[in-house]
């Protein structure tokens, strides 16, 4: 027997709005992790030198006062994003230079790419939505349209009852007798 984590192996385009998009090879738990683990061994470089690169030539600028919990976990979360976009991204498509040329594509520029929130937040939802499905769907493959069953849709599969069911009988309250009280 063996388990099949993903069956649609090809690469597939992200919609990051404007008319750009990003190739990147389907998501897998195992690529999120790594991308984690590059995440954390990129925020020890900034907690102890204020700056960044990472593992494949990306500049981290703007980093945020890290003296603060929610900034450190923002930034980390950031961190995870770009680091998937590093490993996923195989090309892109409407990305332009300064000068409105297409820019040839880079992973070093992942980070420079994610640092547009609406950009970051758009490759976030598209492109790990499939692995939100699986989550929510309870199983390791994709939802069926029709539900988790191959039966599931419009036809009731439960038989109707024969008999009409009894009415259940209303309940009594019973009540604990109080010991006497001394007077």
């Amino acid at each position: 027997m063996a388990i099949i984590l993903r069956r649609d192996a090809e690469p597939n385009w992200i919609d990051l709005g404007n008319g750009a998009a990003l190739l990147c090879v389907p998501p897998t738990s195992a690529l999120v992790h790594a991308a984690r683990l590059m995440a954390d061994a990129v925020m020890i470089d900034l907690a102890a030198a204020g700056e960044a690169v990472t593992r494949v030539g990306g500049h981290i600028i703007g980093v945020p006062d890290l003296s603060s919990e929610r900034e450190i976990d923002g930034t980390r979360q950031t961190l995870v994003l770009v680091s998937l976009a590093e490993l996923a991204a195989r090309d892109w498509r409407g990305v332009l230079d300064d000068h409105g040329a297409p820019l040839k594509f880079q992973p070093s520029f992942m980070a420079l790419l994610l640092s547009d929130q609406a950009i970051c937040d758009r490759f976030s939802r598209a492109y790990l939505q499939p692995l939100h499905e699986v989550v929510a769907e309870g199983n390791v493959s994709r939802p069926l349209p029709t539900g988790t069953s191959g039966r599931a849709g419009e036809k009731a599969t439960a038989k109707a009852a024969r008999h009409p069911a009894k009415h259940a009988r209303p309940r009594t309250r019973a009540t604990a007798s109080t010991p006497n009280k001394p007077h």
